[in-house]
This record gives structure tokens, sequence and C-alpha cells, in this order.
């Protein structure tokens, strides 16, 4: 309450929320009766929410949540992968997310609270390391050597794939089960009769798995040297 000379007052700092207010006059003979009562509704941006989700994916999902906030209408998700620009991903009025398909990298996210008076600041910064089975990778060279040496036939074979972000190592198997390689490098290549199959397939993994076999070359071309003492 408040008690002035004037016809007017102004007021600041309201929080949200709706107030009434109403005014009498009065004189050194008493007060007079009050006046009908004037309601203004004052809206300000909400709080900044409390976000919260994984610290880690090994499926390229992750669900994430944050805190509902008084006179918040909707809420902006921000992602930003590998700590590049920030982008819009969600915008509506839920307090949760289900992000699938991420990536081998390094998620963060944010959230905003908005109504009409703006938004509020950004609230904590959750991190999602990402890191799902790799995907399947192609075997792009597959050719076997052979020449003569004296007389007698040598043969040496070689194969590369294409290198898969995030796989920590390699299978290749010939077309059949038989594994002829398991490790982290993407060519490999021996003298004698290892990795001379007729056809190979290849598959990439990490520590949440394997990606698919990849599909076998049509053929492994076989390349004459000749009559060679040693052609390398």
């Amino acid at each position: 309450m408040a008690t002035l000379a004037s016809i007017s007052q102004a007021f600041s700092g309201k929080a949200s929320g709706t107030y009434a207010y109403r005014v009498r006059a009065g004189n050194d003979a008493g007060w007079g009766g009050y006046s009908v009562a004037a309601s203004v509704a004052v809206i300000q941006p909400p709080a900044a929410p409390s976000l919260s989700g994984p610290a880690s994916s090994v499926d390229g999902t992750a669900a994430l949540s944050w805190t509902p906030v008084a006179m918040a209408v909707n809420y902006v998700l921000e992602e930003s992968m590998d700590g590049a620009v920030w982008l819009a991903i969600q915008n509506d009025g839920s307090t949760q997310a289900y992000r699938t398909g991420l990536g081998f990298a390094t998620y963060a996210y944010r959230v905003q609270a908005c109504n009409a008076a703006g938004c509020s600041g950004y609230s904590n910064t959750a991190s999602v390391v990402s890191n799902p089975p790799p995907v399947t990778p192609a075997i792009t060279s597959s050719v076997q050597y052979v020449w003569l040496v004296r007389g007698a036939r040598k043969i040496r074979c070689e194969a590369s794939w294409t290198p898969i972000a995030g796989a920590a190592s390699y299978e290749f198997q010939a077309y059949g089960g038989r594994t002829e390689y398991a490790g982290p490098l993407t060519s490999i290549k021996a003298e004698g009769s290892a990795y001379c199959a007729t056809s190979h397939i290849i598959r990439a993994c990490n520590a949440s798995g394997c990606s698919a076999w990849s599909d076998p070359p049509r053929e492994q071309p076989v390349v004459d040297l000749g009559d060679l003492t040693n052609p390398w």
C-alpha cells in the first residue's frame, strides 16, 4: 500500500504474476471508498532449466531431460558436435528429448526456457560421448601376384580397405568364415598363401561392437610378374 498526493504511480521489478490494484481518495475528513480493482499480468522471462543426460552412448542414442520452469511456454534445445556451432534441434513445450543416429563424436547440449517476454539464460551443458559400433568398411583392393624364381612359383597377396571413424580394429575373413587378419591395419600383404582366398569380407569393430560384414569383391585378380628373382 502506498499513500500519495499524485494521481499516478509506477512500479518496477515485479516478479511474474497477476497483480490487482485499487485506489481511494482521502482528505482531513477521512477516506472514500475503493475504486474498482484493476488487474495487471506481469510476465518475466523464465529462469534457466537444469539439464541432465548420459555421459556416454554405445548405440548412438541419448535420452535428455530438464527441469520444468514456472511461466515457461516452450523450451529450445541446442546441440553442438565436437565443439562446432550450436544448432537448435527441438523447440516445443516438452521437457525431454530422445536423440538417435549419433555418430562417433562428442555431443554437447544446452536448453533455454522461453515465454512471451523472452528466454532464460542457458542451462548447464550436458556432454555425451557417442561411441557406437562403426559403419561397414569396403574392400578397395585384393590382388594376387605370382612369379617364378629359378622355376619355383612364388605367390604374394595384398588387400586394403577403407578406414572407418571410430574403428579400433578390423576383421578380415576369407568368404566362408576363415579369419585371415584381425587388427588395426587397413592394408595387409604377405608372401605365401595368406590373404589369397578367392574373395574376402571385412568388418570394423570397437568396444561397442562390430559393423556388418562387407560385400566380397567380385574377384581377386592374379597378376603374373613372370620370371623374376625379386619383384619387390
